[in-house]
């Protein structure tokens, strides 16, 4: 494009803004708003996380380039005199953000990185009823990084999601603490009355849940099992499938980001805080006089209540509630 005086008008420079964060699955995909905030607001995003992970936002464009926190190499960043290794891809960088709650990670940053250092802690302070993708914008917001609390909530690409001519569904009975697992033969039941409708479930199971494939095997042998480590492959195995019923996971978080019509499950924890969020995404809450109680220390419950207050029934009429009516339809002979 040419200005007024037959020049071309100068892009404005890209401004380099190096990510710490060192959550697991769900607590970085909640961050996936901040990032794609942080890239319309011009920054390209560098980011040191978990390595799978950032492979994983590195592949759905919302990082330039990702950095394993697991690595020798950035072990240094930790110690007094890290390595120039270390250093390099940080000092090529304008700003660090560090979703944090270490002072002293910061502290050893700034001993040589004179540019400015910002820290938000990786989610809002316990009991307070604020969404952690939130609380990320509003620090982002006012410490200036972003101009505005536009939500990006869903992935960039998530058309292939939802399709007409497939039926497929993820059950995903997992989650990281046994304390958010929904019991297993509720979701084998909601498989079966899915099926009864017309649709195509079956179980997805990663590394947190492997210990589950011959409960589920005994308890379910006519459906599917997909076990897989390795997030690329959940990836391709997500985007094979229109709909999601699962825990309070990080799985849940990636697929409702992707698209997918999603119910998350959840009992202890609070969905105010932790509800997926994504263009077609719901949450089941459990009812008990205790919820809700992970965050707040009680880690020793002994009768779930909450989760096992939940049928099939109210899941699958969540499920029915999201889904377009041309999608719920029993499919024709």
């Amino acid at each position: 494009m040419k200005g007024a005086g037959g020049n071309k008008t100068p892009r404005p420079a890209v401004r380099r803004i190096f990510v710490i964060h060192h959550g697991a699955l769900g607590d970085l995909v909640t961050a996936f708003p901040l990032f794609g905030a942080l890239k319309a607001a011009g920054f390209e995003i560098r980011l040191l996380c978990r390595g799978s992970i950032g492979a994983l936002a590195a592949s759905l464009g919302l990082a330039r380039q990702a950095y394993a926190l697991e690595s020798a190499r950035f072990a240094s960043l930790y110690r007094e005199n890290p390595d120039k290794a270390a250093m390099q891809p940080v000092e090529a960088c304008d700003i660090v953000l560090a979703l944090t709650r270490s002072d002293s990670l910061v502290a050893g940053l700034s001993r040589f990185f004179k540019k400015p250092i910002h820290r938000i802690p990786p989610r809002p302070d316990p009991g307070a009823r604020v969404h952690t993708a939130h609380h990320l914008l509003h620090a982002s917001l006012k410490i200036g990084l972003i101009p505005s609390l536009e939500e990006r909530v869903s992935a960039p690409d998530p058309d292939f999601a939802s399709g007409e001519n497939t039926r497929t569904l993820w059950i995903h009975p997992g989650a990281g603490s046994p304390l958010k697992r929904w019991p297993l033969d509720r979701f084998v039941e909601t498989a079966v009355l899915l099926r009864e409708k017309g649709f195509d479930p079956g179980f997805l199971l990663g590394p947190a849940e492997f210990f589950l494939e011959s409960a589920l095997s005994a308890a379910a042998p006519d459906f599917r099992i997909f076990t897989t480590g390795d997030l690329s492959a959940l990836v391709r195995a997500l985007k094979s499938a229109m709909g999601f019923i699962g825990n309070d996971s990080g799985v849940s978080h990636l697929a409702a980001f992707l698209g997918l019509f999603t119910v998350a499950v959840f009992g202890p924890t609070d969905p105010a805080r932790w509800k997926p969020l994504g263009p077609a995404a719901t949450v089941v809450q459990g009812v008990s006089d205790c919820f809700p109680c992970f965050e707040s220390g009680n880690k020793d419950c002994r009768q779930p209540v909450c989760l096992e207050s939940i049928t099939p029934a109210r899941v699958l009429d969540a499920f029915f509630r999201i889904l377009p009516a041309s999608k719920s339809a029993p499919r024709s002979a």
